[in-house]
């Protein structure tokens, strides 16, 4: 069975960054808070609103607009190398280094990068030795939630013949994509959202622990109607 993970927030804690990209509010004596929301606000813009830019374009640009909404004159900006490379420092959670091993004694694994090739191999390096490939927004020329980058992932690793699971934590960009396209999801709900009807999601555990519990009991069965379909 074939297993395609998301990455930032799935497999790997974000934390890092966010704490140093929040302490960079300090000496100019702005809001922590609303520093690391403006950031989260321009990077969507920039990924979604206008034709495919790399990550690390995107990352300069959403630091110069940090820089016009709080008139600092640059400063963002002239952080633009550190926080770049805690974006590929990024570490992996402790459940997602216990579950990995145990998924990939029956299972194909698969890394979901929403950012640049370069970046992605920098930060998956603590998990290689468990991942079959990685695919990044760079090869399909697409964000998440955007299709290209879901379809890239599907003709690429042949989803019309293979029984499949997609494993994310954030709903919007990870697993309402991949129940609309009729995937099997799973929904790391590390932030505890409440599990509301209107999410539509085939599994929600809150951490990856479980999750290789999960799959061994559904594989049979959808790797038998995988058989089938592709018979």
């Amino acid at each position: 069975m074939i297993l395609t993970f998301a990455v930032n927030g799935t497999l790997l804690d974000e934390t890092p960054f966010f704490e140093k990209l929040k302490a960079l509010a300090e000496e100019p004596k702005l809001d922590a808070e609303q520093v690391a929301f403006a950031y989260r606000f321009y990077q969507a813009r920039l990924q979604y609103g206008q034709a495919y830019q790399d990550a690390k374009t995107i990352l300069k640009q959403t630091l110069m607009l940090m820089d016009v909404q709080f008139n600092d004159r640059g400063w963002f900006a002239r952080h633009y190398e550190e926080l770049l490379a805690a974006q590929k420092e990024l570490s992996p959670f402790d459940d997602a280094l216990k579950a990995l091993p145990l998924l990939k004694r029956h299972n194909k694994l698969y890394a979901v990068a929403n950012t640049d090739n370069d970046i992605a191999q920098a930060q998956l390096q603590a998990l290689d030795e468990w991942l079959d490939g990685i695919l990044t927004a760079e090869q399909a020329q697409s964000y998440q939630p955007q299709a290209a980058l879901f379809e890239r992932v599907a003709e690429k690793l042949d989803f019309d013949h293979q029984a499949h699971a997609h494993i994310g934590s954030d709903y919007w960009q990870d697993i309402k994509p991949a129940a609309d396209r009729s995937w099997h999801n799973v929904w790391i709900n590390r932030q505890a959202m409440a599990n509301s009807r209107m999410y539509k999601h085939n599994k929600a555990l809150p951490t990856l622990e479980k999750l290789p519990d999960y799959i061994a009991r559904v594989a049979p069965d959808m790797e038998e109607r995988a058989g089938r379909q592709s018979n």
